[in-house]
């Protein structure tokens, strides 16, 4: 059992994460240095608390994007720089929960990005 712990912490240096751009299940992906439109916000409940597991998509005019908040509420898009004319448009669910509000919050001062999606869900 002693064996083990070596054995993983070299196997967790050896292979090396893939530059995913995407979210995984709930698991957050922390921001790249790759020049991406990025889509980030939140979930909470009426009530504030963040909700985990909460399915948020991001609706464009070709392409719909698909992303699930993590156990913070938090949820993330990053989305290829040739995809900045489009217009999107997020909706947020959750089974648990059968009304909800979002807010968007557009770039500053003409920025391509990030956008900002609030989302508040009812119950």
């Amino acid at each position: 059992m002693r064996n083990a712990l070596p054995f993983a912490l070299l196997f967790g240096t050896l292979i090396q994460p893939i530059g995913v751009k995407a979210q995984i299940y709930g698991d957050y992906i922390a921001p790249t240095d790759d020049h991406s439109l990025v889509w980030f916000g939140f979930v909470k409940s009426r009530h504030g608390d963040y909700i985990e597991g909460a399915t948020v998509v991001l609706a464009g005019d070709e392409l719909d994007f698909v992303a699930v908040s993590d156990h913070l509420g938090r949820f993330r898009f990053e989305l290829p720089e040739r995809l900045a004319q489009q217009r999107f448009t997020a909706r947020c669910s959750h089974p648990a929960f059968s009304a909800s509000f979002i807010r968007t919050r557009p770039p500053r001062r003409g920025a391509l990005s990030p956008y900002e999606i609030n989302c508040l869900l009812e119950e």
